[in-house]
Parts: structure tokens; sequence; C-alpha cells
């Protein structure tokens, strides 16, 4: 009896300057239609905030369907220097795709000794438990719940779909993980 090799998806990881516009774009395309399909939070999502400067996106991909994916940007963060963690999707539900991007977008941030997560809290009350388990897996742990101001910035106007009952706020639960422990043990 004949039995076929599955071959698992490719996870890439591109520079900003240099991720194909066939692969940005198809990010693009299907972060907006997992948020569609969800409560919708990131609906502005745009390639000029992928290809910033020091910005990486980590693709999971077949040819050029991607299946999941994130995007990383270094800022000061809660006063740190940290690289945060954007935009996490995975179509692949159920088989840990979502941690593998995590650890390979970890992988290819050595360049600072903090990454930085949220996980949105919907007005609700209602958290995207997936996501937080992807990134506890990944050492990630919670520093509690936060509110945060939407700015009048256009960066900010996806926030406004989840904004609590004031309009003006969201809450969030802050994720951190230590690379420098996570290098030395």
């Amino acid at each position: 009896m004949r039995t076929s090799v599955v071959r698992p998806p490719k996870i890439s990881v591109y520079t900003a300057d240099a991720a194909p516009d066939a692969v940005i774009n198809a990010y693009v395309f299907e972060l907006k239609e997992q948020i569609r399909r969800t409560p919708a939070y990131l609906n502005n999502i745009s390639k000029s905030m992928l290809t910033a400067p020091g910005n990486n996106l980590v693709v999971v991909h077949e040819n050029d369907k991607v299946l999941g994916g994130l995007y990383t940007k270094t800022e000061t963060w809660e006063g740190l220097r940290v690289r945060k963690l954007n935009g996490l999707f995975s179509k692949l539900k159920g088989h840990g795709f979502a941690r593998h991007i995590i650890s390979r977008a970890m992988s290819h941030s050595l360049d600072t000794e903090r990454l930085a997560a949220v996980v949105r809290v919907m007005p609700s009350g209602e958290v995207n438990a997936a996501a937080a388990r992807a990134f506890a897996l990944n050492g990630f742990f919670p520093t509690g719940i936060k509110r945060y101001s939407i700015s009048d910035n256009t960066l900010d106007s996806h926030l406004y779909a989840t904004a609590e009952p004031d309009g003006k706020t969201y809450r969030a639960v802050v994720l951190i993980s230590r690379l420098k422990d996570q290098r030395t043990s």
C-alpha cells in the first residue's frame, strides 16, 4: 500500500526591505480575511506598516499562499527597548503553527533582550485564548491587563472596533519574554 508524505508548510522570515511583494500582499490579504471572520481589530493593516525599516515579516506559506504569520518591530514600549510582535494569525488551527511562528520570530529578534506582545481583551471580557497559549508556550508571561488610549493617529483607527464603551480606550493583556534569560539557560 502506498502512502503519501505530507510536507509541512515552509516558515520564512524576511526583513522588511527584502520581503517579496507577493508575500507581503498575501499576508495583508489573509490577515484581513482572518479579521473579517472574527471581531475586527486590525482592519487598517497596510503594506507600509509591514515594510517600515527594522521590521521583520514571519510567514507560513506554501508557494504564494500565506497560511499564517506575524510582523515584528523594535520600539520603546512600556519604558523598555523591545521587539514587539504584531498581527499574529494562523489559518492552520489546532496544529501549533502559531507557536512555531512566534518561535521563528524570536530566533530573529536577538538584537533586543525582550519581546513584547499584547493580546486584546474584547469589551465582553473575552481574550483570544489560543493566541495567549501560543505566546505562553514560547516563554511569554502576562504582566497584567492594561488600558490604553486610542490616539487620533490613523495607525490606531483599527482599535475603535474593540474599544471600551467610552470609545477612547481598549484593554489588552501585556505579555513579555526575556530573550537574554532564555539564551543563557
